[in-house]
């Protein structure tokens, strides 16, 4: 049986992200028709240096941080060797993807590189450290690393894009042609919530570039409303945590429900009426498809991959907290025309984004890498 190994920096099972559940999925995928998968990421000291888990072949390196992980060439090489793949599939642009490329070309393996965001294919600017203070050392370093990230991207074999639009900026700095294959999603079940009050949903990892102060602020200005604004995603301790605690106190309407579990997001998502982004920038969000595929319309304050949401109105993009402000208020006032886009939105999201649909281009793609 072929085998593939995808390569990220953190473990699904240990801090899930977009990036780790995608490959998740796609593990999952592949193994159902035969392909034997591993998985090579960093791991804390305490965790299993290999193991698998539901069919997956966990194989840990280090656990260092980012401005260091040329460091883990070697490890990274061992474990590329000890995975036996016949395809390499690393995502998001990092340290790894040029590591992973000069690896890949001495085993005459070839290495698959996915974008999981615009950050990744724009070359002279740094989007995810933007207005960042990056410690002495980072600083030191961090032309190594780019250069590192650099070299991959133009070495790797093939390159798959969430977008067009990444694809058309791959272009532009790289001079190189991408294939765009967009997020996947496998779709579950769930009965439905018991909830008098509707329920407006924000899902994501906190960081700054995701803005969660601007929900904060969206629920704030919503009081009058007879709806619950929830926020789900994992926060570090610091300013925006006591942020969102102080929210918490201050609002009746909302409510901070930590991290939570994919599938338990999902159901979060499902039994909800609307979905609110507010990004500065993003690859394609799982949350978005997710939101889609269970008829919930989704409100987005400037992010709209490909204008998916505005072409095919599943809800709204706008350029201002005040835009979306006024769109949710009409969209929760009026229960047929939310249901309306509900169901346009689950029809677009299983018709272009089902594992089940998606997995057949993989599939081309990886055996035509193994035939080359």
């Amino acid at each position: 049986m072929p085998r593939i190994a995808f390569i990220l920096e953190d473990y699904y099972g240990d801090a899930i992200g977009g990036a780790e559940r995608q490959v998740q999925m796609l593990g999952e995928a592949l193994r159902e028709v035969r392909w034997e998968t591993s998985y090579i990421c960093q791991r804390k000291a305490d965790k299993p240096r290999r193991e698998t888990v539901d069919g997956m072949d966990v194989i840990a390196l280090p656990d260092r941080k980012r401005s260091l992980t040329l460091l883990n060439y070697a490890a990274l090489s061992k474990a590329m060797g000890l995975s036996g793949a016949d395809v390499f599939y690393q995502r998001v642009r990092r340290p790894f993807t040029g590591m992973a490329a000069r690896i890949a070309k001495r085993l005459r393996k070839p290495l698959v590189f996915a974008a999981a965001s615009r950050a990744d294919v724009v070359r002279d600017v740094d989007l995810r450290a933007q207005n960042k203070d990056r410690p002495r050392l980072d600083k030191l370093l961090y032309p190594f690393n780019r250069h590192a990230e650099d070299w991959g991207m133009l070495h790797v074999d093939t390159m798959i894009m969430q977008t067009l639009e990444q694809a058309l900026l791959l272009q532009q700095h790289y001079r190189r042609e991408g294939i765009v294959i967009p997020n996947h999603i496998k779709v579950c079940s769930f009965p439905p919530l018991v909830n008098d009050k509707k329920t407006v949903i924000w899902v994501s990892n906190i960081k700054p570039l995701k803005r969660p102060e601007l929900f904060i602020e969206l629920a704030r200005r919503c009081r009058d409303l007879d709806a619950e604004f929830k926020m789900v995603g994992g926060c570090p301790s610091g300013d925006t945590r006591q942020q969102i605690n102080a929210a918490v106190q201050e609002l009746k309407n909302f409510d901070y429900l930590g991290p939570l579990e994919p599938e338990q997001a999902e159901e979060r998502i499902a039994g909800s009426a609307l979905l609110v982004n507010t990004s500065t920038f993003e690859g394609f969000p799982n949350a978005f498809q997710q939101a889609w595929a269970h008829g919930v319309p989704t409100l987005s304050l400037g992010i709209d991959p490909d204008g998916v949401i505005e072409r095919h109105r599943l809800g709204g993009s706008f350029d201002s907290l005040e835009g979306l402000e006024k769109a949710l208020r009409r969209i929760l006032s009026d229960d047929e025309a939310r249901k309306e886009t509900g169901s346009r939105a689950r029809e677009f999201a299983l018709k272009s984004y089902d594992i089940s649909h998606l997995l057949p281009q993989y599939l081309e793609l990886f055996e035509s890498l193994l035939q080359a």
